[in-house]
């Protein structure tokens, strides 16, 4: 099995954070038919509150599941052939209780603070035989940027040793040097998503942070293209989620 996170083919419709800037919004257009913009989500942090990995997880590839407060926002994306369901778990402000729908997929297996996730997600995962890998760090999308089905990068030492552990490559980068609003710093994997299996797209440049050459060469290496949607700084955005729809 493949991530979920992960479309088929080249992605047309983007669920992404309604506030992001004007050069993203612009050149999102660029690449998608369709752009859904995020509900807020009252329950959680106004920094997080747009973020769709806070509010939604991607249980197959186009079946979402959906946090209950937001569910009546987002059922009408069933016309685009996107099956959504509604979570069973209220999210509130304090983490971890804003944690439950921050899943990683990998496809074979996910990854996350198992303890806090939904039991609508845990349910299906265990319908479908799909085992889970318990980690501390409840953001979990947001900690870890998909590159493709078998590379990854994140900040989050315990999590790249779990990704090895499956055979996994995994590059492991510096802690911070990437803006979120509202926060000290943000999350690699918040800052894009995967357009095709072979294309990623990244809200801004690497040039900040550290580890720029070395995120770009392993990006490369895997034979993924970047695709940036501005020339500014990275931005963690609360990840863009692609659909072929």
């Amino acid at each position: 099995m493949k991530s979920s996170f992960i479309p088929d083919g080249v992605a047309n419709l983007a669920i992404i954070n309604k506030n992001i800037n004007k050069n993203i919004e612009l050149n999102l257009k660029k690449y998608f038919k369709y752009i859904i913009y995020t509900h807020s989500n009252d329950k959680i942090l106004d920094s997080l509150a747009d973020h769709v990995d806070m509010s939604m997880h991607p249980i197959e590839k186009n079946v979402l599941v959906v946090s209950p407060n937001l569910y009546s926002n987002y059922k009408h994306l069933e016309k685009f052939g996107l099956k959504i369901i509604k979570g069973n778990t209220e999210l509130s402000n304090k983490y971890p209780n804003d944690i439950c729908y921050n899943c990683l997929n990998l496809g074979d297996y996910f990854i996350h603070n198992i303890k806090y996730t939904d039991n609508n997600i845990l349910d299906y995962y265990s319908y479908k035989g799909i085992k889970g890998i318990n980690v501390k760090q409840g953001y979990t999308k947001c900690s870890v940027l998909i590159v493709d089905d078998n590379h990854f990068v994140t900040s989050d030492k315990f999590i790249s040793k779990q990704l090895k552990n499956i055979g996994k490559e995994v590059l492991l980068i510096n802690q911070g040097f990437i803006e979120l609003k509202g926060m000290n710093y943000g999350m690699i994997g918040g800052c894009g998503g995967n357009y095709s299996p072979k294309d990623i797209i990244l809200t801004g440049r690497l040039f900040n942070h550290p580890d720029c050459q070395r995120i770009i060469t392993f990006i490369e290496n895997a034979g993924v293209n970047i695709h940036y949607l501005s020339d500014d700084p990275i931005e963690d955005v609360g990840s863009i989620f692609c659909f072929k729809v």
